[in-house]
């Protein structure tokens, strides 16, 4: 789904339950991450590599719907909306809500 293809609305209450669980599965997905390097061995890594895979793809699917691609050019994401690079969840976030109101009130007149 494309950012103008948005169909619901969000209210500041939710774009801020959006941001603040986003950011917890980030930082889950970094704690596991280096667990699982500073566990010192393999079985220890494997884990906290499959876990900060698993939260990486719960944040990423929250974020998703509105059109915003996560990279990760180290331990923590950055982000992508509409070619545009941001570096905290909240600013991606309201760049693709503001985005899509100026899509979606281009589309009415």
């Amino acid at each position: 789904m494309k950012v103008g293809e948005l169909k619901m609305k969000m209210t500041l209450q939710q774009a801020n339950h959006l941001i603040e669980t986003a950011d917890k599965m980030f930082r889950r997905a970094a704690l596991a991450w280096e667990r699982g390097s500073n566990s010192g061995n393999t079985e220890g890594m494997k884990r906290g590599e499959k876990q900060c895979e698993a939260c990486r793809a719960r944040a990423e699917l929250m974020l998703e719907p509105l059109g915003i691609a996560v990279d990760y050019p180290g331990l923590y994401p950055s982000f992508t909306v509409a070619g545009g690079s941001y570096h905290t969840t909240e600013s991606a976030v309201s760049a693709a809500l503001i985005l899509s109101a100026v899509l979606k009130r281009s589309t009415i007149n």
